[in-house]
């Protein structure tokens, strides 16, 4: 009976450092699971914040490029008109001070 008892505590001991391993195995396995889990996660956030910085400068690239050709448009319309119409004027005037003075010159070089 004492060695049916002593085996049975025997046994039962086995089992409990059994059980123990296996629950410490599997909290490390949690725990290395958990970590890359959280690493991952990490990693896609950086990621992420990497993407969406590369599509901040796209943007403002594009931003700035439609910034410069609007200038250019608006440089190579207006420029040449405000020439014209300030030569005009400069012409109005003189043709009216020409006038106003009986000058038979003429205005500008014509």
């Amino acid at each position: 009976m004492k060695d049916e008892r002593k085996l049975f505590m025997d046994l039962a001991t086995d089992d409990r450092r059994a059980v123990r391993r296996n629950a410490a195995q599997m909290l490390v396995a949690v725990l290395l699971a958990s970590g890359a889990w959280a690493l991952a996660a990490h990693m896609a956030e950086m990621q992420q914040d990497e993407l969406e910085q590369v599509r901040h400068e796209v943007r403002m690239a594009v931003h700035a490029k439609a910034a410069i050709e609007a200038q250019q448009a608006a440089q190579s319309y207006w420029v040449p008109r405000v020439a014209v119409a300030y030569a005009q004027g400069a012409r109005d005037e003189c043709e009216r001070q020409r006038m106003a003075n009986g000058s038979h010159l003429p205005c500008g070089g014509q």
